[in-house]
């Protein structure tokens, strides 16, 4: 594959590569399926473009409040390739929260979905550009778009690879967003070097479900667009497994915890059915076959995700092993990486060919990477240099210069690499627990093992004065239920069955890192697009 230098050559290439094959699927709003091939795609992108470019001018920034969408990688492409600075934008932030990111990035122009138009009618913005066809809509700019090329207009603007590109505001899971500022350089340094681990061809298909203005889901429809397959919209987590069955995805983008609960699910029907023990008898013995013979074995499997699933890409969060070794035994590659968004995101991903679901992998081609001061456990900070990461935060001197050090990039995350060169994250450092006697508590490792629990759907460890290591949880009451053989539960019985849960896992403890506070809860955390549970301790 070419190693690209800016989104807009992608675009063109691949138009001239893939040209009438389906780069886009989505259903209408009567439920049609609807295809859009590349040659179109790059038609739609670049007569937006010429419209922003005569009727905006160059230099602006253009906010994208929507959900996954068609639109939404028009409008995307459209800025990156006329020279107007993307800002994707959380379309479930509060209107005020909105207001503030687009003021403090100086937002000229807002395109976005009906919802969103609505949700900020009131903000004092005025330039919107619809999704929706109407006068002021996308389409209508595209429309004349394709008036000036007919009358010879073309995108003569040379593209600055090292230029701010993307505005992208994140906070993670604590504290104020900071915008962090992308270049095409970044973007396409990332996407060449990810694209060489995941492997994928003009014949993949992938669904799209998590926010696309995060840019774990970016790179992915960037991804697909790189090298000529084909990305489905499936309208959103409800429509998930409806999704699976209309667009036979062949790789599946996702987080932790939505593998989790589909995991889950398929665990439920094997008991409902009353197979478990042949399953895990199938599943054991199936590590030995090659992955043809595991795809017939567990063919209900592969049928629930659409009869063509090949592969997982799996990130944002720890995955259970137990999780991913399930899957690996189905007959799916699991593959798992590590990023931020200051990254592009991924600076450390496994390979297609090379899995290992206990760790994220090795750091890509031309990615250096270091443990910083490390413990006795080899334990210490990620640090990271490399072609994909950020120039540095919007309007933000000071925190910029807090997250480099000597040339390096700081994390903030916690690792390890073992004897193989893979790494194992151990957690955020502003979220480690130190115990008066100094011995360090990393919460993730606490709710990794808590998780793995069939009784407990979340968790979220914390500590507390005097070296309590307290924890809040929500339980599984279908599985208490389950266990309990009942149809409906007492505070005290789940609490009893919770409470046997964490003092198994206690045990399997040193004494300082034991749990010696639990608080249940009956609804689930906040959380973060990716499906992290907000900290707010």
């Amino acid at each position: 594959m070419y190693r690209p230098e800016t989104v807009r050559e992608i675009l063109y290439k691949s138009a001239e590569r893939f040209g009438d094959r389906c780069a886009f699927t989505f259903l209408d709003g009567e439920g049609k399926k609807c295809e859009v091939s590349f040659k179109q795609f790059k038609n739609d992108v670049i007569s937006l473009a010429l419209t922003l470019v005569r009727e905006k001018g160059e230099k602006n920034k253009a906010a994208i409040v929507s959900y996954n969408c068609y639109e939404w990688c028009v409008s995307y492409l459209a800025c990156l390739s006329s020279g107007v600075v993307a800002v994707p934008v959380d379309r479930e932030l509060s209107a005020e929260d909105i207001k503030d990111i687009l003021d403090f990035a100086e937002v000229t122009t807002v395109f976005c979905d009906g919802k969103a138009l609505k949700k900020l009618s009131n903000t004092g913005y005025r330039n919107f550009i619809s999704f929706d066809d109407g006068e002021k809509g996308l389409y209508p700019l595209i429309r004349k778009g394709e008036a000036l090329a007919r009358e010879g207009f073309t995108l003569e603007n040379e593209i600055d690879t090292d230029a701010l590109a993307v505005l992208l505001f994140t906070s993670g899971t604590t504290g104020n967003a900071k915008g962090v500022m992308l270049s095409n350089r970044n973007l396409c340094s990332d996407l060449y070097l990810v694209s060489e681990n995941i492997n994928l061809t003009p014949c993949d298909r992938s669904l799209s479900l998590l926010p696309l203005h995060h840019t774990y889901e970016t790179m992915s429809f960037l991804m697909m667009l790189y090298c000529g397959g084909c990305i489905a919209f499936c309208g959103g987590i409800r429509y998930l497994n409806k999704g699976f069955q209309i667009f036979s995805p062949t790789v599946f983008v996702t987080v932790p915890l939505i593998l989790e609960k589909l995991y889950e699910k398929l665990m439920g029907e094997i008991e409902k059915k009353g197979l478990r023990q042949k399953f895990r008898l199938a599943a054991l013995v199936s590590t030995a076959m090659s992955e043809e013979k595991r795809k017939r074995i567990f063919d209900d499997i592969h049928r629930f995700f659409g009869g063509r699933l090949e592969k997982f890409v799996v990130g944002a969060a720890p995955l259970q092993s137990s999780v991913a070794q399930a899957f690996e035994a189905f007959g799916f590659r699991v593959v798992i990486g590590y990023g931020l968004t200051e990254c592009s995101p991924i600076i450390i991903c496994n390979s297609i060919d090379d899995t290992s679901p206990d760790t994220v992998g090795r750091p890509l081609k031309e990615v250096e990477v270091k443990i910083d001061s490390p413990d006795e456990k080899g334990v210490g900070e990620i640090l990271v240099k490399g072609p994909m990461v950020m120039r540095g935060y919007y309007k933000n001197e000071k925190a910029t210069r807090e997250v480099f050090r000597d040339g390096w990039f700081c994390t903030g995350d916690l690792g390890r690499v073992d004897k193989n060169g893979r790494y194992r994250i151990s957690g955020r450092s502003k979220n480690v627990i130190v115990t008066k006697n100094g011995k360090n508590i990393h919460p993730e490792e606490l709710e990794y093992r808590l998780n793995k629990n069939p009784f407990i759907a979340e968790s979220l460890v914390f500590g507390e004065k005097g070296d309590i290591v307290s924890c809040e949880i929500l339980p599984d009451e279908q599985a208490i239920k389950n266990k309990l053989k009942k149809s409906g539960l007492t505070e005290e019985e789940t609490k009893a069955v919770i409470n046997e849960a964490v003092r198994s896992i206690n045990r399997a403890l040193p004494s300082y890192k034991r749990i010696k506070k639990v608080t249940l809860r009956k609804d689930g955390f906040d959380k973060t697009t990716t499906h992290k549970i907000k900290r707010k301790y």
